[in-house]
């Protein structure tokens, strides 16, 4: 019977061996596959935020230059000034209505 223990203990040791390189191989290929899918979805957002990088500069050359039109229009300007800010030309006069 202490043969057989033996064959056992021996066999058990063969196994556990044998399962340690096999979950370190398991880790690795998870590792890998967890990297290359984190890798795909990295370049996926970069192309995304590109394209919206140049629609937004796209924007800011519009709106640049729609202030560069509004700055040299006097008429603009001026209708701004007294609608928003409630400036008067001098000579103007300011009439206020209440209402009651």
């Amino acid at each position: 019977m202490k043969g057989n223990y033996r064959l056992r203990k021996t066999t058990i040791k063969k196994g556990k061996k044998a399962i340690v390189p096999l979950i370190i191989a398991l880790v690795m290929v998870f590792g890998f596959f967890k990297a290359a899918y984190t890798f795909v979805k990295m370049r996926v957002q970069k192309a995304s935020l590109t394209s919206e990088i140049a629609s937004l500069k796209e924007d800011n050359t519009k709106l640049s230059g729609k202030i560069q039109d509004v700055a040299n229009d006097e008429e603009y300007v001026s209708k701004t000034a007294r609608e928003q800010l409630g400036l008067v030309k001098d000579g103007e006069t300011v009439f206020i209505l209440v209402d009651k």
